[in-house]
């Protein structure tokens, strides 16, 4: 009967369950992980058995999934090409990351990919010809605290490759000579 009223309970009660086991398993963070780390201890043959008879779940397969995913889904690249910038820019300068790309970003992908691609120009982000450039380069960057400020989502702007990269470079410029240069560049570039 208990059986029974419990499987009742939770197919009448799935969203508060959900909250629960979520609630749950963020106070808990420790307990699970040291769970987690047990059972992988004792159960290193299975784990070793499982790989070998699943190998598309290998890292080729992640790999590939990611890639043809980064493709397909244009916020999914910009949380992994952002994630790659800030986390480099913190190992050129001899830093590591120390909290969520969140934090350093100042606000969530969406409104990141928001600003990206509101700009005058009209690029977008998911056409993928296109640079995620520091306004202010973090070649300027001289402590953690300005990587941390360079990497501020208003410091990002769209820039197509070839001009952020041949032409703009980590020259420190306004937004207005940056204007200039682009539309020059952008009259002078063949179609």
């Amino acid at each position: 009967c208990k059986k029974k009223e419990g499987k009742e309970y939770h197919k009448n009660n799935k969203e508060h369950k959900k909250e629960k086991n979520k609630e749950w398993h963020k106070n808990n963070k420790e307990h699970k992980k040291e769970k987690n780390k047990e059972w992988r201890e004792n159960n290193k043959e299975y784990s070793k058995e499982w790989r070998e008879n699943n190998k598309e779940y290998s890292k080729e397969y992640s790999k590939e999934y990611n890639r043809n995913r980064k493709v397909k889904d244009p916020l999914f690249r910009l949380k992994c090409n952002i994630r790659n910038l800030i986390g480099s820019s913190l190992n050129n300068k001899g830093y590591s990351k120390n909290t969520k790309t969140a934090n350093y970003l100042g606000c969530d992908y969406d409104t990141l990919l928001f600003h990206l691609n509101n700009n005058k120009y009209g690029f977008k982000y998911s056409e993928g010809v296109y640079d995620i450039d520091h306004i202010m380069p973090l070649s300027n960057a001289k402590t953690e605290a300005d990587i941390f400020d360079f990497n501020y989502y208003k410091n990002l702007q769209l820039l197509p490759s070839e001009f952020n990269r041949y032409i703009k470079r980590d020259r420190v410029m306004t937004l207005e000579e940056i204007d200039t240069e682009l539309k020059e560049w952008l009259n002078k570039k063949p179609c």
